[in-house]
């Protein structure tokens, strides 16, 4: 472990320099120029409380397909409300057009799609009425230039 001393006139010089837990920042836009290990870190859960550890992985489920309770609530129609909704067949379907997405966020779409079609959650149809997906992309994916 590496130790550093400052001097407090270097200190106050350098304003923006934050001495964290984990590691010294300069201007809150760098990662910690070493790390530190926390002090309070816990590895494992103590012998106690492995038995309750062990049983809230096994019901957690990671995704629909993982869920192994054999009424789950989204197959649940007393779960859904149902909203008062006048069928017009005479209204003109919306026929917008979709603004196009990037290559990437096709995949990732049809990706999405094809999972909530097979959990059952959404199914296909050949309604003439329009309904354009889109992606929102984050505040910190567009200021990392991820997206």
């Amino acid at each position: 472990m590496a130790e550093i001393f400052l001097g407090f006139d270097l200190y106050h010089k350098a304003q923006k320099l934050q001495v964290l837990p984990t590691g010294l920042k300069y201007k809150r836009y760098f990662q910690p120029f070493s790390t530190i290990p926390r002090i309070f870190a816990i590895t494992d859960a103590p012998a106690p409380y492995a038995d309750i550890s062990n049983k809230l992985k096994q019901c957690c489920a990671d995704s629909h397909a993982d869920f192994k309770h054999p009424h789950p609530l989204w197959k649940n129609p007393e779960f859904f409300i149902q909203l008062p909704f006048k069928l017009n067949e005479d209204a003109n379907p919306i026929k917008a057009s979709h603004p196009g997405m990037t290559p990437d966020d096709l995949v990732l779409a049809r990706e999405e799609c094809n999972q909530l079609l097979a959990l059952g959650l959404i199914e296909p149809t050949k309604s003439n009425w329009a309904c354009p997906a889109f992606y929102v992309n984050k505040r910190t994916e567009k200021s990392e230039g991820k997206r």
